[in-house]
């Protein structure tokens, strides 16, 4: 009897500490697929002034990859060597990489030549293009189809969401995905 009291006291802490420390929303480590939710309209420029819209960006690609980047996140930072392994040659027929940064002008030019960056990146320094996709963190990836919709969400990064997001690339393209190196990377999908 003494040890079933006991195990239900630890049970019971145990749950109390996982109720206590799930403030944070468990869906929001996830990786997530799926269907007829249309992607937000917006305008935004590059450094250069370009202009895109969803439309001019979904309208000769059969998927487009949206990061969502956080310039001063020290997350995003370890994330980006990794990513260009793909994005930066991503940009093939059927599928376009595009960069969404949380900046202006200085920032986005700053961020693209410390970086290395090769596809197109979007000045977002109001914040609403990222907050209408959702995207509460960085790294974040949502993948929006040529109709127009969100078809898969990455909340994060790590060795396996890498693997997976250049195999879908590969895949779309009829390509053979490049061989990463992710040594390093996260095991567990890493955010900032």
């Amino acid at each position: 009897m003494k040890a079933f009291a006991f195990s239900a006291l630890v049970a019971g802490a145990v749950v109390a500490l996982v109720v206590a420390g799930s403030r944070v929303d468990a869906s929001s480590l996830e990786t997530v697929e799926t269907q007829n939710v249309k992607a937000p309209n917006f305008s935004l420029k590059t450094a250069d002034g370009k202009a895109h819209t969803l439309e001019s960006l979904t309208k000769d690609a059969d998927e487009v990859v949206f990061y969502f980047i956080g310039h001063t996140c020290p997350i995003n930072t370890k994330a980006y060597p990794y990513v260009h392994q793909f994005a930066n040659t991503a940009n093939g027929k059927k599928v376009k990489f595009v960069g969404i940064l949380d900046g202006g002008k200085a920032e986005t030019e700053a961020w693209t030549k410390k970086s290395g960056a090769k596809y197109p990146i979007l000045m977002d320094a109001e914040k609403n293009t990222i907050a209408a996709f959702g995207a509460q963190r960085s790294p974040w990836f949502v993948v929006v189809d040529k109709k127009g919709n969100v078809v898969h969400t990455d909340k994060g990064y790590s060795a396996d969401q890498l693997k997976s997001l250049s195999d879908r690339i590969a895949k779309v393209e009829g390509k053979t995905a490049p061989t990463l190196k992710l040594e390093g990377a996260p095991t567990r999908l890493t955010y900032g």
